[in-house]
């Protein structure tokens, strides 16, 4: 995947949200079964996803571009009009911020796990 590919990112905290809504969406209703397709509608560069990481945690990557993979696509992007229209879903978590979160919650996992250790 080439550092302009834009694939398609989604949070933890948007796909519980969505999860969550579709929930209720379900029992508000009797012998339904629907699909909704949960994501981001917005790619990122992935070298915006690079440099981002390399921001939040200080660290520079070394990075090593290959070529496109068999099946491998450089784009991708969720359409959720449907979700948006029955759930009132839209991914709310801004990817700095979500991936600031992350880093943080793997930082203190890694804090508990070497006291454990």
């Amino acid at each position: 995947m080439g550092m302009e590919a834009l694939p398609g990112i989604i949070l933890v905290d948007d796909t519980v949200d969505g999860v969550m809504k579709a929930l209720h969406y379900l029992m508000q209703k009797q012998k339904l079964y629907e699909i909704f397709n949960l994501g981001n509608n917005n790619p990122i560069r992935l070298i915006d996803l690079v440099e981002c990481i390399q921001e939040i945690t200080g660290k520079k990557p070394i990075i090593q571009q290959e070529q496109l993979q068999p099946g491998e696509v450089n784009h991708t992007c969720a359409d959720i009009t449907k979700a948006q229209k029955f759930l009132g879903y839209e991914p709310r978590t801004n990817f700095k911020e979500g991936l600031q979160n992350f880093t943080t919650g793997s930082e203190k996992q890694q804090s508990i796990r070497n006291k454990k250790g």
